[in-house]
């Protein structure tokens, strides 16, 4: 098959999977979605501070996502094949709570870590959130992160 019929498959399925969420969450706001096992994870359009990640995905009675080693290789497996290469990263409801991670999402103390190398290495004093990496140095690596920086918000439906 050559490059550009892959290349237009692909399209064709970002773009059906754009339509299948517009119409599920009533509005344009999300990117794509998908599914791993039988939990729906939506992606936002447009990229916003942490705060604002937590409060796009409860709008939609969604809850910004908190990741466990048993979900975690298949989230990152189903972003990676879904964004491509690309770089691109994404809000988790991860917070840092005097000096532990806690999922906002749910309260639980984040007891699985699949740091990048180097990290957590809380730049400037300022990065107190989790976000996850997807390019080619951290590819689906957690990174610590200043709450402010604006990325897309990874929403799943409990």
């Amino acid at each position: 098959m050559s490059y550009y019929k892959v290349i237009l498959i692909l399209s064709a399925l970002v773009c059906s999977a754009v339509g299948r969420v517009a119409s599920e969450t009533g509005n344009n706001e999300w990117f794509l979605q998908f599914k791993v096992n039988d939990r729906n994870f939506f992606v936002s359009s447009e990229e916003v501070s942490a705060s604002n990640a937590y409060n796009l995905c409860k709008k939609q009675n969604l809850t910004l996502v908190a990741l466990d080693a048993a979900s975690n290789d298949a989230i990152i497996k189903s972003l990676t094949n879904l964004v491509g290469s690309t770089q691109v990263a994404f809000w988790t409801s991860g917070v840092k709570v005097y000096d532990k991670w806690v999922w906002g999402s749910t309260g639980d103390h984040v007891e699985y870590f699949d740091w990048g190398t180097g990290e957590p290495n809380d730049n400037d004093g300022k990065e107190n959130c989790l976000q996850i990496w997807l390019n080619e140095y951290q590819s689906g690596h957690w990174n610590d992160k200043d709450c402010s920086a604006t990325f897309r918000a990874l929403c799943f439906y409990k």
